[in-house]
C-alpha cells in the first residue's frame, strides 16, 4: 500500500476518515492525499467572464479550507500529506484522481443518520463503482491498531488471490490475525461448497494467522452485526461481488444493513 486518497468535506466524519488513514500511513508507509471536490462552481448552463470570477473565488476559499485542514493533520500528527482540490461530479472525480495519484486505498468517512437514505450518495456510487478497496469509517470509530480482522465470507463464491492482497498486507503489517466468517441459515447443514471453500481461503491466507468461525442466522447482515459487536474486531472486511446481495445490502432503499449500522471501520474488497 503506497497512497490513500482520502475525499473529505470538512465534516466531523471526513476529518476523522483523514485521522485514520494518516495512522494507518504511518504503520504501512503510505502517503496520504486528502482530496475536496467541488461542485458548486460547476457552470449550469456556458456563461461569459463573470462565471470565471466567481469560480476563483470559490476555489480561493475551498483552498484556504484545505490548506487550514493540512495545517491541522500535519501539526497534530507530525507527518506530510498532499491536497487536491477538483472540479466536476464527486463520484466521476474521486475515480479521476484515484487514478492520477496512483491511489491504492480509498478512505471515506460515514455518518450514520439512521435513514439510510441519507446515508451518502456519493459513498454508496464509489463502493459500487471505485475499482479500489474502499474503507469506510464511521465518525465516532477513532484509530486503533488492528489486531483482530473479521473476514466475512460466502464460500459458495470463488475468491481470486488478487482480491485479498489488501487484506492479507494489512494483516501482515499489523501482524493481525484474521477470523473468516461464514453465516449459515438456522438449522443449515453445512454444504461441500463449505468445504471446498475451506480449503481454498485456508490456501490463500496460509501465510496469516486465521481461525473459522460459522454462525447460524436467517439474515446474513445481521449475523455478521451480532458477530462483530460479540467478539473483539478491529476491523470488518466484506467483499463486493457484482449482482450479489452484498450490492443488496448497499442499495439505496435497503436500510437495515451492515453499511448503516456497523460501528467500526469496514474494508470493501472487489471481487477479481
Amino acid at each position: 500500500m503506497k497512497r490513500i486518497l482520502v475525499p473529505t468535506d470538512f465534516t466531523q466524519a471526513a476529518k476523522n476518515a483523514g485521522e485514520y488513514a494518516i495512522s494507518l500511513a504511518k504503520v504501512t508507509g503510505a502517503t496520504v492525499h486528502l482530496l475536496h471536490v467541488d461542485t458548486e462552481v460547476m457552470p449550469v448552463l456556458p456563461g461569459p467572464e463573470p462565471w470565471t470570477a466567481n469560480v476563483n473565488s470559490l476555489l480561493a476559499n475551498k483552498d484556504e479550507r484545505i490548506r487550514q485542514e493540512v495545517d491541522r493533520l500535519q501539526g497534530k500528527y507530525h507527518t506530510t500529506l498532499h491536497s487536491i482540490i477538483a472540479i466536476g461530479a464527486k463520484g466521476d472525480t474521486i475515480n479521476d484522481t484515484a487514478k492520477e495519484v496512483g491511489a491504492d486505498l480509498l478512505v471515506l468517512g460515514i455518518k450514520h443518520t439512521g435513514d439510510g437514505h441519507h446515508w451518502g450518495s456519493t459513498t454508496l456510487k464509489m463502493l459500487r463503482k471505485s475499482p479500489l478497496p474502499v474503507l469506510l469509517v464511521p465518525e465516532e470509530s477513532p484509530y486503533q491498531p488492528v489486531k483482530t480482522i473479521v473476514l466475512a465470507i460466502d464460500f459458495t463464491r470463488r475468491i481470486e488471490s488478487i482480491s485479498l492482497a489488501p487484506l492479507i498486507e494489512l494483516a501482515h503489517q499489523f501482524d493481525a490475525s484474521v477470523r473468516v466468517l461464514h453465516v449459515e441459515e438456522k438449522g443449515a447443514e453445512p454444504a461441500e461448497t463449505d468445504t471446498a471453500g475451506k480449503l481454498e481461503m485456508g490456501r490463500l491466507l496460509s501465510s496469516l494467522t486465521y481461525y473459522y468461525d460459522r454462525v447460524e442466522s436467517d439474515d446474513v447482515d445481521r449475523g455478521i452485526l451480532d458477530f462483530v459487536t460479540t467478539h473483539p474486531t478491529d476491523l470488518l472486511v466484506m467483499i463486493a461481488h457484482q449482482h450479489s446481495f452484498f450490492e443488496r445490502l448497499f442499495s439505496l432503499t435497503h436500510t437495515t444493513t451492515v453499511s448503516f449500522d456497523v460501528r467500526l471501520p469496514m474494508l470493501v474488497l472487489k471481487a477479481r
